[in-house]
């Protein structure tokens, strides 16, 4: 037999099969449906959404997961994906382009095919999971690089899987898809919930948050604040936006007590700010703010705990001494005293105290006397001393 034709013989039914491979039609005269190899049989995922999703708005993609309920002679459920090509493989039709069309353009188009196949099917088209990909984060951030993000997930949802480092602007965030890009101000989202300024991720998205310099808007953050930091500031913005949007203080803090140092040629001028001041005073490149710690109130002599503790406002000398342990033997309430940060000098257990007191509780005059270390103690370790260097010099 010829070498030629038993080559052909073997190889024939090869190349037919591979010409029909992957193509997936109705039989002849048959209303059965054919489901395609990639089709997929799972369970909707779920996902955390705002709101439903418009499906006008809605671009589909890549990963992108659609529900099929196809009625013809019995009921038949499919789960398809879009491939990473943007197409859909859909049973006893083949595939069909989606991408970046809108959810109901793909929903209408698919539609449309069937009605070509099957002039009196009964379809419902869902899209059941969102698709996943990656965004690129770069700039001001701890952990740069590639951010796995769906479609549901907006800016700051990103963004809260890393921080921020010094002298980045939040507010002047950069995201490029293409040949466009867009700026938003996070903070603007943080502080007022202006969701334009929070947008949804899309495939494609570039994420850059920019640093500042220190000489063209950076300041210094100092004192009783969770962070002491370099940050960045807006232009013009006041002291009450920017600890609006930035600032966590600490249970130290004394808001009426905070002062900024700004740099005036060669020398420093120092702002006291009140809380009225806040939103008019503007700060500038190179100041520093310093949230200082509110003044303590110190106890001190004869009682349980001396030490330093917080102001409790409207509480009383006998309330603090209280709150310290009381006081021991030794000591007396009538010989306590209040020592103001102005240097005067109250008695009464009964005044209110103020930011900076001392409450000093002496010793009561029979410890002085009879005490450990005594009046009449030191007197007769004296007379002991006395008599034995009498008693040496008479032999």
């Amino acid at each position: 037999m010829n070498l030629k034709f038993l080559i052909a013989l073997v190889f024939m039914p090869l190349l037919v099969f591979s010409q029909d491979y992957g193509k997936v039609t109705p039989s002849q005269g048959s209303d059965e449906l054919i489901a395609p190899v990639n089709v997929q049989t799972l369970e909707a995922a779920t996902v955390v959404l705002e709101k439903s999703i418009d499906p006008d708005k809605y671009r589909v993609g890549p990963g992108d997961i659609f529900s099929l309920y196809i009625k013809l002679k019995g009921d038949d459920f499919f789960y398809i994906t879009v491939t990473p090509a943007g197409n859909l493989l859909l049973p006893s039709i083949g595939t069909v382009f989606v991408d970046g069309l809108s959810l109901a353009t793909a929903q209408n188009l698919i539609r449309s095919e069937y009605s070509k196949v099957f002039p009196n099917l009964e379809i419902s088209i869902t899209l059941n999971s969102l698709r996943k990909f990656r965004v690129s984060l770069a700039g001001a951030v701890l952990n740069p690089g590639l951010v796995k993000v769906s479609e549901s997930m907006r800016l700051s949802d990103m963004l809260s899987s890393t921080e921020t480092k010094p002298l980045a602007e939040d507010f002047n965030i950069k995201i490029k898809n293409g040949d466009v890009t867009q700026t938003y101000d996070l903070t603007e989202y943080y502080v007022n919930g202006d969701l334009d300024q929070n947008p949804f991720l899309r495939t494609g998205d570039e994420v850059l948050v920019p640093f500042g310099s220190f000489e063209k808007n950076g300041i210094v953050v100092r004192g009783a604040v969770e962070n002491e930091i370099y940050d960045a500031i807006k232009e013009n913005e006041s002291l009450g936006n920017y600890i609006r949007r930035k600032v966590y203080f600490n249970s130290e803090l004394d808001i009426e007590r905070i002062s900024i140092a700004r740099k005036v040629s060669v020398t420093w001028e120092y702002n006291y700010i009140s809380i009225g001041e806040m939103d008019s005073f503007v700060l500038q490149a190179g100041d520093e703010i310093n949230f200082q710690r509110e003044k303590s109130v110190k106890l001190i002599g004869h009682i349980g705990n001396p030490g330093s503790y917080q102001l409790i406002p409207g509480a009383t000398a006998s309330d603090y001494i209280t709150e310290a342990g009381g006081i021991l033997s030794s000591g007396s309430l009538g010989r306590m005293r209040i020592i103001r940060s102005s240097g005067e000098v109250l008695t009464s257990s009964d005044t209110v105290i103020q930011k900076g007191d001392t409450i000093d509780v002496r010793s009561s005059l029979s410890y002085i006397v009879f005490g450990d270390s005594s009046l009449m103690t030191n007197l007769n370790r004296v007379i002991t001393v006395m008599l034995a260097y009498l008693a040496i010099g008479n032999r």
